[in-house]
């Protein structure tokens, strides 16, 4: 299957769904759901946001224990204000999961940022992230269940 390029948004591809007809691309099964609108967060953070500034107001409110929880569940969340998402993603190597869905083995990013020596010069970084092992057996809540266990309530 050929690689494509996609420009990210500040949301992510959360939720995958059974490709309808077998020539669609991978992409269009994706649902893009902002972290912030996701049952693990209501889950974690015992209640639902509407938007992303009432996410980040609620995350300003906590102490440094539960902000660390909050960020570890995602590996990195977004509070500062000047974040700047992945410039650009190339996703490839994709394979069958589970009849009918598709997962990206090979994710290649591209990132831009500014020069320390000379403000009117940027450098562009390179980064590879590849899948060795995938499972889709095993439960999210077991996975963020220590994280849950530790929220104040």
């Amino acid at each position: 299957m050929p690689a494509f390029f996609l420009v990210l948004p500040f949301g992510y591809p959360s939720r995958l769904r059974q490709h309808g007809r077998e020539n669609q691309s991978p992409l269009d099964s994706v649902e893009p759901s902002p972290f912030h609108e996701t049952p693990e967060v209501e889950k974690l953070c015992g209640r639902k946001f509407e938007t992303i500034e009432a996410f980040r107001e609620f995350g300003k409110g906590t102490d440094q224990a539960t902000f660390q929880r909050l960020a570890g569940l995602y590996g990195s969340l977004y509070f500062d204000e000047m974040a700047h998402p992945v410039e650009l993603t190339r996703f490839g190597d994709y394979r069958e999961i589970a009849p009918g869905i598709w997962f990206p083995h090979l994710a290649t990013d591209v990132f831009v940022g500014q020069s320390a020596s000379d403000p009117n010069k940027f450098r562009f970084s390179r980064g590879e992230l590849r899948v060795i092992t995938l499972e889709t057996s095993g439960s999210l809540e077991e996975t963020i269940a220590t994280f849950v266990s530790e929220m104040p309530k």
